[in-house]
């Protein structure tokens, strides 16, 4: 009985030691942020925001996340620094940040608050 008890807790802490590489894989999908796009625009039509406002809504966001993308892709992408007026660069990341979940969460931090300020 003790040494299936402890095959049982070995085995577990096992199975729950391992990395579950997935989210990883999920995160580079389109749909993610296409689904953030559509949220902002859901946001955008029910509260019924200007032409020009809504543009501004969508605008900032968008170019959160590009430069994101841009700094960990400099080969494929340049920075809209220097090219958009005021627009300064953004701090280096690091090599720990994940940069599509990074460009996700500029884009939907700067999308809500643009709407609630």
């Amino acid at each position: 009985m003790k040494k299936t008890s402890c095959f049982i807790l070995l085995s577990f802490i096992f199975f729950c030691c391992t990395e579950d590489a997935a989210y990883k894989k999920k995160i580079q999908e389109a749909e993610l942020f296409h689904s953030s796009v559509q949220n902002l625009s859901d946001i955008i039509v029910y509260d019924i925001f200007s032409p020009p406002v809504a543009s501004r809504i969508y605008m900032y966001p968008t170019i959160a996340a590009y430069e994101i993308v841009a700094q960990a892709y400099p080969q494929n992408y340049k920075s809209l620094a220097g090219q958009l007026k005021d627009l300064e660069k953004i701090s280096p990341m690091t090599q720990d940040v994940c940069p599509h979940l990074a460009a996700l969460y500029a884009y939907n931090l700067a999308g809500k608050a643009l709407i609630f300020f």
